[in-house]
């Protein structure tokens, strides 16, 4: 699994093994002036994620996620998913949320 070094801290920042969902190839970006790493996940559906760990984040500095549903490239508030970002994710919460995401209608 490829790492990415934060440029702020000693922590590294794990690039996401996709779940068994169809979707584009990752775009992934180390931020380093906000001490972030992002990966973009895009569905056949129209939907996509943003998954981003960071100083600034929702649970970034514990090494955790936060996930953004996107439709299009723009960020979507009105999902059955949620209505906001979700963070603090572990892991196998985002695994779980990116097939969720691939599925919505």
């Amino acid at each position: 699994m490829a790492e990415a070094t934060r440029s702020d801290r000693t922590a590294t920042a794990r690039v996401l093994p996709l779940p068994q969902v169809e979707a584009t190839p990752a775009e992934s970006k180390h931020i380093p002036t906000q001490g972030s790493v992002q990966h973009i996940y895009r569905f056949p559906n129209g939907y996509g994620a943003s998954v981003i760990q960071g100083t600034y984040t929702y649970g970034g500095p514990d090494g955790l996620w936060e996930v953004a549903v996107l439709k299009g490239k723009s960020l979507c508030y009105d999902t059955p998913i949620t209505d906001d970002v979700l963070g603090y994710c572990d892991d196998e919460a985002v695994a779980d949320l990116l097939v969720r995401i691939a599925a919505l209608p």
